[in-house]
């Protein structure tokens, strides 16, 4: 056997070999049959011609038939190819040509199981017919294939049979291939076969694994065999053809070897093959179990087509052998869509309708019916807008936000009952809000006047609420809740009094418009009793200033206890909101991945929005700015900026506010033109925006206008009786814009102040601040500071501001001449500013790092002791020209000295000029602000 046919048959080595054992025999005089049994695409035909094609190299003949279910009304076709495939002579094909015709002519119509010996062609017949191919047998061995010879005419199984009694001490060998399972009309044939004693069974059963590692090796290598082979025999079930389908699909699909390609259009043609050779009673049973989902009741497939029990059991058994299903689902979905695209659109509707009904009387979950409803023809059944909504709602719980949407869209059509279809509306608003929230907004109007006349039950009032409050309406939002409050509204519909749906609506509606705090309980004494309450707790704990640590625990125990569905989304992000405010940014982090990652798998748009614009402020208030970027900038790709409502502050300032941290301030500019709506401003999400616009307005040098945005903040937030520093620093901003435009000590006391209203566990904030105190301190008194600002940035994580200090330390130590420690500093510097992709802060323009002017800690300054002559050199300055000269020492522009010493610009100047002439230095970096600084108090 050549080293091609082997390549050819590498999965069936052991039933060819067992074939040539019998050729073997058959040289000697030893006739016999060999019948290969076996399902559809099970390797027959490729085993018979390979087979055929190595007995024609070694000397034998080989004459090849192929029956087939539309030749059996005709007689002796198949015998016909037979001796056609002999490549007769002129003279012997004419006698062939009379001998059919005669037989077809003499011929009895068989019976439907006609016996051996009735019907058919007549016995002279038969015997003419038998000795062509016995005279062919004996000047070279003989091999006659049939494949799929359970279609034959019953005139050529009469002949055959004729042939097969006489051939056992011929040297013929008569191959026959057949189904695992046969029609009836074959089975008196395949009974007389199966007695003769020369015959042998071939069973091809489906590859093994291992059948299917050699294949794979042969054509890719054996790391690939390791890789592949035990996916693509789950696969393919041990079909040879959908396994060749499968390495064709990888060979054309993919360059790299080691990555697995999917199933692609060779296997959907292969299976579409599989399907139509396996008859059209198995075929439109694979089609019912194709559109049947995974999970529906099989019983039902028996009504919709119209078929027997046995007939459609028979049909799954067959679809099992041919490695299409395990059991009654496909083995991959890549199979099931080929069966479907075996379907015209329109034969595929109707079925799916038939199956909704049937599923219906049959009493199957919503879910299932819905799934048919959606894809199948118009139902008009009295039950059909019920089960759509009892199955959106079943939707909303296992997070299939899709699904829950195509429901309620085609309830909403078919839906002419006034008050249902106002309920329609109200959910599918809840589950388009899922997935586009500027689409959800356009039945807002609709609903809230469906609210006020009395059509929605209490828990669709509260989902309008909470949509108004997104949209930023909240005066329409507050009075809707006050008349639900009064009991004006949905007292007298069904499903009045859903407490746990209202607290959380109360809490987000407060929490979104801090004016509203105020009607928040106090968290003193609560006793929450369900997840709900207590994310509502704590959240509006957090923001009152409230929350103690028990209640802080208590929002994480919420995300452990929640799968995030439509329904818990609210407590998960309530409770998500008291870690991020509370500082728990470590915790939040986790949870935010972790509620993403469900996010995905359940293909929520908006749900992954939100998430990732929490996940960004969590990462800018780390200085992770490549991440925030990231995050925030996906988060407006998944859902533009018209459909966020109010907290489009949320992902808007992180972008901005990472941009100008990595001086990108033109891209931070286009952010900033993106139109916001005004009600944002009265929420916590403007307080973040105008927070990152004042970043945005100091690094353009636009410092008064930097000032006015934090001041918005700072009486925006004392107008809330809101002091939350984890949310806004405003005091720290403020000073340090203060200090940038000389007042140095309005800067002091805002410092002060900060410092003083801040926890314990605030450390971000108190850094900051400490850092803008120090910076507005004499020289002194900064090291302190500074030291305790750095150890609690450290604390808090946060990489930029940890930077914005080292870069202050490093400057310090170079004014001082401390060389190595800077360059310790700066190294540390780059090294975080390369992670987290911020703009290392001594390269932002001179009015930035002005604000970080700091001393080195004791252990870093080298002992210093001036000349005699240096310290006469001082003495010769003048009280006015020793200020300019110790502030142009700490590099200080000679803007920012005027703006100081409340001087004009040409006489700062004018000064450095004259201090430069007497100290015999050339410019300001030759300063040495050590020698300086004994000679005067710093102003």
């Amino acid at each position: 056997m050549t080293t091609g046919t082997l390549g050819r048959t590498v999965e069936r080595n052991r039933e060819f070999e067992l074939l040539r054992s019998h050729f073997s025999k058959c040289l000697d005089g030893n006739g016999a049959v060999i019948v290969v049994s076996g399902s559809v695409a099970s390797g027959k035909t490729t085993l018979l011609h390979s087979f055929g094609e190595t007995a024609v190299e070694e000397g034998a003949v080989f004459l090849d038939a192929t029956a087939s279910r539309s030749e059996q009304d005709q007689p002796l076709s198949v015998i016909g190819q037979l001796l056609h495939s002999a490549t007769p002579s002129q003279g012997e094909a004419e006698r062939h040509k009379r001998l059919l015709v005669h037989a077809v002519s003499t011929a009895e119509p068989p019976a439907f199981l006609p016996p051996p010996g009735r019907g058919g062609a007549d016995v002279r017949a038969r015997r003419e017919l038998a000795n062509i191919f016995f005279e062919r047998a004996q000047s070279a061995p003989l091999i006659i294939g049939v494949d799929d010879a359970h279609y034959m005419d019953q005139h050529s199984l009469e002949c055959l049979l004729f042939l097969i009694r006489r051939l056992r001490s011929s040297r013929i060998l008569l191959v026959l291939n057949e189904s695992s399972r046969v029609p009836q009309g074959y089975q008196w044939f395949q009974a007389e076969v199966s007695r003769q004693p020369f015959t042998r069974i071939v069973r091809m059963n489906p590859l093994s694994r291992r059948d299917v590692s050699h294949m794979v090796t042969a054509a890719l290598g054996e790391q690939q065999a390791d890789q592949f082979a035990g996916v693509w025999h789950h696969i393919s079930g041990g079909n040879p053809l959908l396994m060749r389908a499968l390495l064709e699909d990888h060979q054309a699909a993919t360059r790299d070897p080691l990555l697995e390609a999917p199933p692609g259009p060779a296997f959907h043609q292969a299976v579409s093959n599989c399907m139509h050779r396996c008859g059209d009673a198995v075929l439109a049973v694979a089609q019912g179990l194709a559109v049947l989902a995974d999970g529906d009741p099989t019983s039902a497939l028996e009504e919709i087509l119209g078929e027997s029990h046995a007939t459609v059991a028979q049909s799954v058994d067959v679809l099992n052998s041919a490695g299409l299903l395990e059991g009654t689902g496909f083995r991959h979905k890549a199979t099931r869509s080929a069966v479907l695209d075996t379907l015209s659109p329109g034969v595929r509707s109707r079925l799916h309708a038939h199956a909704a009904r049937q599923l219906h009387t049959l009493g199957a979950s919503a879910v299932a019916q819905a799934r048919h409803l959606i894809a199948g023809d118009p139902v008009s059944e009295p039950w059909m807008t019920t089960t759509l909504l009892e199955a959106a709602d079943q939707a909303v719980d296992e997070g299939q936000v899709y699904l829950a949407a195509d429901c309620l869209r085609l309830a909403q059509e078919g839906c002419t009952d006034e008050r249902m279809l106002a309920a329609v509306k109200a959910a599918l608003v809840h589950v388009e809000w899922s997935l586009d929230p500027a689409v959800a907004g356009r039945y807002l109007p609709e609903l809230t006047r469906a609210v006020w006349q009395h059509k929605l039950a209490m828990p669709a009032v509260l989902s309008v609420i909470s949509q108004l409050v997104w949209a930023g309406d909240i005066e329409q939002a507050k009075e809707i809740f006050d008349a639900v409050e009064r009991g004006d509204i949905g007292t007298q519909l069904p499903d009045a009094g859903d407490e746990e749906a209202l607290t959380l609506t109360h809490a987000w509606m407060c929490c979104a418009f801090p004016d509203l705090l105020g009607r928040l309980p106090s968290a003193e004494g609560a006793r929450p009793r369900n997840t709900t309450s207590m994310a509502a707790l704590a959240v509006g704990a957090v923001l009152k200033g409230e929350a103690d640590g028990s209640l802080v625990l208590e929002a994480e125990e919420v995300l452990q206890r929640s799968r995030l569905n439509g329904r818990s989304l609210g407590p998960a992000a309530a409770a998500l909101a008291a870690l991020v405010l509370s500082g728990r940014l470590r915790t939040a982090a986790h949870w935010c991945d972790a509620l993403l990652q469900e996010a995905t798998e359940r293909n929520a748009p908006m749900w992954r929005a939100l998430l990732l614009a929490t996940r960004a402020h969590v990462d800018m208030r780390w200085g992770m700015l490549d991440a925030a970027e990231r995050s925030a900038q996906v988060a407006l790709d998944i859902a533009p900026p018209g459909g966020w409502g109010v907290l489009l502050g949320l992902p808007l300032a992180s972008l901005v506010s990472a941009m100008v941290a990595k001086g990108r301030c033109r891209e931070a500019e286009k952010y900033l033109r993106v139109p916001v709506p005004a009600a944002m401003f009265q929420t916590p999400f403007g307080l973040d925006y105008l927070q990152a616009r004042a970043q945005y307005f100091a690094a353009v040098g636009q410092t008064s206008a930097a000032l006015g945005d934090v001041h918005t903040c700072g009486e925006l937030m004392d107008k809330w009786n809101l002091e939350l520093p984890s949310l806004v620093p405003w005091r720290v901003r403020a000073a340090e814009l203060s200090l940038e435009l000389g007042r140095v000590q309005e800067s002091r006391d805002q410092a002060q102040e900060q410092l003083a209203r801040l926890r314990p566990e605030d450390y971000r904030a108190r850094g900051m601040a400490l850092r803008v105190l120090a910076a507005s301190s004499a020289p002194e008194q900064r090291l302190p500071l500074l030291r305790e600002s750095a150890e609690l940035l450290v604390k808090s994580g946060d990489c930029y501001e940890q930077a914005r200090t080292m870069t202050a330390l490093k400057r310090m130590c170079q004014e001082l001449g401390w060389l190595e420690q800077a360059r310790k500093l700066e190294s540390r510097i780059a090294e975080l500013s390369s992670k987290y992709g911020f703009v290392p802060p001594a390269e932002v323009p001179e009015r930035e790092e002005s604000l970080a002017t700091l001393a080195a800690p004791p252990s870093l300054a080298p002992s210093f002791t001036p000349s005699h002559d240096d310290q006469e050199l001082v003495q010769d300055l003048t009280e006015a020209e020793l200020r300019v000269a110790v502030l142009a020492a700490q590099r200080h522009t000679n803007t920012q000295i005027a703006k100081t010493l409340f001087i004009t610009v040409s006489t700062v100047e004018q000064h450095l000029t004259r201090v430069y002439r007497k100290l015999r230095v050339s410019n300001r970096a030759d300063l040495s602000l050590e020698l300086l600084l004994r000679s005067v108090d710093h102003p």
